[in-house]
């Protein structure tokens, strides 16, 4: 939550972002924990031995608005969710929820934002998987048809969309879900899927033009 400094003070952001806490947890699920993340802790220096506060939080948030950053006082709100929740789908849920909430908050010159979060990253690592799946399968399907014959070519797309298919069947049974490392494996093994599958159609090509007997 982050507010004009001078229609809120820090201590009038703790506020209502405790209360935000309260409005918004009804709307989520597969939430482990949710409070107001405290902008400081106390802790022993080991050097002096004295008890020492230390600043451990952001405090001010930046939002860039017409070309220009506006950069306001904030109170960060964490949360964790379960072990099992859908990051991508939490993310969805918390931005309706944020704006069914908005409202009174907004009015006192309060503002919710987003600071952080998994979600983006593994959305852009989606989209990305996905262009790379079909600009493969184009570039596939092209120099098949082009150089060996449609029937090659369209082998080839199957093949890919199989072996993809079979991969994630494979994750789901496993209970391994679409996460960095995950999505970062299949988009690299995508560009050997295409490597090896035109070799193989290249070579079963030149063994029934040679009419050999495939081993």
């Amino acid at each position: 939550l982050s507010a004009d400094p001078v229609s809120q003070n820090t201590e009038q952001l703790n506020k209502a972002a405790a209360q935000f806490v309260q409005d918004v947890k009804p709307h989520l699920t597969n939430v482990e924990s949710i409070e107001v993340v405290p902008l400081y802790r106390e802790g022993v220096n080991p050097v002096t031995g004295k008890t020492e506060s230390r600043q451990e939080q952001f405090d001010w948030f930046g939002k860039s608005q017409n070309g220009s950053l506006n950069v306001r006082p904030s109170v960060v709100v964490g949360i964790r969710l379960a072990d099992d929740a859908d990051i991508v789908a939490f993310d969805t849920k918390l931005q309706d929820a944020i704006t069914t909430v908005a409202g009174p908050y907004n009015q006192q010159g309060i503002s919710i934002n987003e600071a952080a979060g998994f979600a983006p990253s593994i959305k852009q690592q989606i989209k990305s998987l996905q262009k790379n799946l079909i600009e493969g399968l184009v570039i596939v399907i092209l120099i098949a048809c082009i150089f060996i014959g449609l029937r090659a070519g369209i082998m080839a797309a199957l093949g890919m969309i199989m072996t993809l298919t079979i991969s994630i069947g494979v994750m789901y049974a496993g209970g391994n879900t679409l996460n960095t490392i995950t999505l970062f494996g299949l988009v690299l093994c995508l560009g050997l899927i295409v490597d090896d599958i035109v070799i193989m159609i290249e070579a079963i090509d030149r063994q029934r033009r040679e009419h050999k007997a495939l081993p």
